[in-house]
């Protein structure tokens, strides 16, 4: 049968080449008309228009209508929440998204529930008596165990400590804790929170530094003695003299996602294994990571123990040795060479690995950020700075991806932060402004929680399922 045989398909075909010339508001509304008209309004080749879009073999994977309301709908503030002191970092529970930690300039670590619509703060640890200046960082292993990282009181060093939080949210012990160097300090090692890794900053002569990789265990509380609790397990080479600034570590996926937005969609098999990311400058390296635990202890590895003394004293009475600096090659020859590397278009001030683990989003001190994938560190799409480059001042945000939404603070000490419908890249038309720095972004289905000076924002999207037309819809 002809598509001109029937009046309504008839009617449906006139329609569609009408709205095609609608923006996005009268498409929408004469979609309300009838069924006839909401169908042909939500044809996906309109939305996609609007969204300006390129075509692609992967395009069935999106929902344009969706898309753009996602893009347009816009925030509202729904509650503001102050703390004790300036908000450094924030982190959500994997699996738990009524579960959030703060981490604070006053060193302490709070952790709030959702209950009820609601946020309220159930549990804080202050990390002041230890000798910590601050919390910089906070990252959750499950719901029971939280790694925190921060500065030392007058000594240059960090520290990492494993938290242990109760089922009602209340903070528990420390089980754990390491010296490490500033910036990126470690990160978890695995998703159940056995281990994790922290960071060593070596000076190897003038403009030569390496890093070494540590491999901890979540808790010292060990029944046997010979139970190994930290080992060396890699050594970085420090790339023109940068710090490592980030590092998370990431299930590899089988199946390589080849471009945008297959890195967007969930993973169908099983990891492939484990790699650690790491950003340096405008630079993004990942390793394969594969120690679980740390090795055992073995006693007579190195001799017995009045060997052992014995040339520990030889050691200490012995002149140090005058060796000369080592030259460039011999470090990197020294160090293990990165699987897969990526440039970015400025230095790295935030990452964030997207829900479904298959890309992260890496943001950079011109304001612009980049996707970039999991398993070979291909930039698979760039955004450029909203509102042009941000103001004077470079200082860590955290960006956030989760479903269909990217956000992140714009830096520069402003308040604004941008967000963007993660599969076409559509930015919202303005920024969310706040009157602090914003410094750190989460979403939570449809909230978006944003840190800025000593206050907590929720903002809750205006976005609303879109309906999709089906064939028993005709």
């Amino acid at each position: 049968m002809s598509a001109w045989q029937s009046e309504e398909q008839r009617c449906g075909v006139v329609l569609r080449e009408v709205f095609g010339w609608l923006d996005g508001r009268s498409l929408a509304r004469a979609g309300a008309a009838c069924r006839t008209w909401r169908r042909a309004a939500a044809e996906p080749a309109h939305w996609r228009r609007l969204l300006r879009a390129a075509p692609g073999p992967a395009g069935a994977l999106v929902s344009w209508r969706q898309e753009y309301v996602w893009s347009r709908a816009g925030w509202r503030l729904a509650a503001q929440h102050r703390a004790p002191d300036t908000l450094l970092h924030a982190a959500l529970a994997p699996g738990d998204p009524a579960l959030l930690a703060l981490a604070g300039a006053d060193a302490s670590a709070a952790v709030w529930q959702r209950e009820a619509g609601a946020w309220r703060e159930a549990g804080r640890a202050c990390l002041r008596e230890r000798g910590w200046s601050a919390v910089a960082r906070a990252h959750w292993a499950g719901r029971r165990r939280l790694l925190l990282a921060g500065p030392l009181a007058l000594v240059a060093d960090w520290e990492l400590v494993v938290l242990r939080v109760e089922e009602d949210g209340r903070c528990g012990s420390v089980a754990s804790r390491v010296r490490c160097s500033a910036g990126a300090a470690g990160c978890w090692a695995d998703a159940a929170g056995d281990t994790f890794f922290s960071f060593e900053l070596h000076r190897l002569g003038v403009g030569l530094y390496c890093t070494t990789v540590w491999l901890n265990s979540a808790t010292q509380e060990t029944e046997s003695e010979y139970a190994g609790v930290t080992s060396p397990l890699l050594r970085i080479y420090n790339e023109d003299g940068a710090h490592l600034t980030h590092a998370l570590v990431a299930e590899v996926p089988r199946e390589p996602p080849g471009d945008y937005l297959r890195a967007l969609a969930p993973a169908r098999a099983p990891a492939a294994g484990r790699v650690l990311v790491t950003g340096a400058g405008a630079a993004l390296s990942a390793w394969r990571v594969w120690a679980p635990r740390p090795p055992a202890l073995h006693a007579r590895a190195g001799g017995g123990l009045a060997e052992r003394v014995r040339r520990r004293r030889e050691s200490r009475g012995a002149p140090e040795p005058d060796e000369p600096e080592p030259d460039e090659a011999a470090v990197r020859a020294a160090c293990a060479a990165p699987e897969h590397c990526a440039r970015l278009a400025a230095p790295l001030v935030g990452l964030a690995l997207h829900e479904r683990g298959r890309c992260m989003w890496a943001v950079c001190s011109d304001g612009s950020a980049a996707c970039v994938s999991v398993s070979a560190l291909q930039v698979l799409a760039r955004v450029a700075a909203p509102g042009g480059a941000p103001g004077a001042g470079v200082h860590y945000v955290q960006p956030a991806a989760a479903g269909a939404l990217v956000a992140w603070p714009a830096g520069g000490y402003s308040g604004r932060v941008w967000w963007l419908a993660a599969a076409t890249c559509a930015r919202g038309e303005a920024a969310l402004a706040h009157a602090g720095a914003a410094v750190c972004c989460v979403l939570v289905h449809d909230e978006l929680l944003v840190l800025a000076g000593d206050e907590l924002y929720v903002w809750r999207s205006r976005a609303t399922p879109q309906w999709e037309p089906r064939d028993e819809d005709a």
